[in-house]
């Protein structure tokens, strides 16, 4: 449960709002239709998911160090992502396309990556200075 609280809810949040910032920009740039829009509320649906089956399968994982939890993790959302959008015809499979997806999910995965350990940081931060206050107190 406070994988749930602490990842799953504030990553989708996260991917939820870059998917919307993303689309209501595309939108006002390119004068696009509602329909447009809900697709992309689709796409945060499968955000979603993908989290909650991440964290239902990677962290009963056993892994010896955390780049290779970080390599699972991102070939995880490579490849659930990646038959989202070229399956289901979201994009069209060409090397362009290809490079543009591996760009976008290393920035985003690094950024959330970058995220955690500053959260975890501060979190050990908050813990250190308490246990100061309480030796001294």
């Amino acid at each position: 449960m406070k994988n749930i609280f602490q990842y799953v809810i504030p990553y989708t949040c996260m991917g939820v709002t870059a998917v919307l910032i993303t689309t209501s920009a595309f939108n006002i740039f390119a004068g696009e239709n509602t329909w447009y829009y809900m697709e992309w509320l689709l796409m945060a649906a499968v955000i979603f998911i993908l989290y909650s089956i991440q964290f239902g399968v990677l962290e009963h994982i056993e892994f010896k160090t955390t780049g290779g939890y970080y390599t699972a993790e991102f070939l995880f959302w490579y490849i659930g992502f990646g038959v989202f959008l070229f399956g289901t015809g979201w994009t069209g499979f060409c090397g362009k396309n290809v490079l543009i997806y591996t760009g976008i999910v290393m920035a985003v995965s690094i950024a959330l990556h970058m995220y955690s350990k500053i959260y975890l940081r501060i979190q050990a931060d908050e813990i250190n200075r308490l246990l100061e206050d309480y030796r001294k107190g």
